[in-house]
C-alpha cells in the first residue's frame, strides 16, 4: 500500500496496518501527542483571551480581524463566517423538517423528483 506522506511516498505492507498490530506498537506516543495537543490548546486559549482582552468591542472574529489585520481581511473572515453559517443552519433545517415529518407521520419521498411529480399530480 502506498500512501503519500508530505512531499516522499511511503511504501508500507498492508499487514502493518492491522488493528491489533498498530495498538501494540502505538505506546506511550498516543499519550505523548494528547498531551502535547492539551499544552497547545491551552496556549491558543490563552493567546485567544490576551486579545479578547485588547480589543473588547466584540468577541467575533470579524472584530478581531477588523482591529488587528484591517478592512479587507476582516470581510473574507466574514464573508467566510457567512458562508459556514449559511451551510450549518441548512443542514440544521434539513434534519428538524425530516424529523417533523416523522414526527407527523407524513410519506417518505425517494428522491426530489418524486416529491414534485406527488405535487404536480
Amino acid at each position: 500500500m502506498v500512501f503519500g506522506v508530505g512531499v516522499g511516498v511511503c511504501i508500507v505492507p498492508e499487514s502493518s496496518y492491522s488493528q491489533g498490530r498498530t495498538l501494540a506498537n502505538a505506546g506511550p506516543a498516543v499519550e505523548l501527542s494528547f498531551l502535547i495537543a492539551e499544552v497547545v490548546v491551552g496556549l491558543s486559549a490563552i493567546c485567544y483571551a490576551e486579545l479578547a482582552t485588547t480589543v473588547p468591542v466584540a468577541g467575533s472574529a470579524y472584530a478581531f480581524s477588523f482591529a488587528t489585520l484591517g478592512e479587507m481581511v476582516a470581510f473574507v473572515i466574514g464573508m467566510d463566517l457567512v458562508l459556514a453559517f449559511t451551510v450549518g443552519s441548512t443542514a440544521l433545517a434539513t434534519s428538524f423538517s425530516q424529523y417533523l415529518g416523522v414526527v407527523l407521520g407524513a410519506p417518505r419521498s425517494r428522491s426530489p423528483s418524486d416529491c414534485l411529480r406527488r405535487y404536480r399530480g
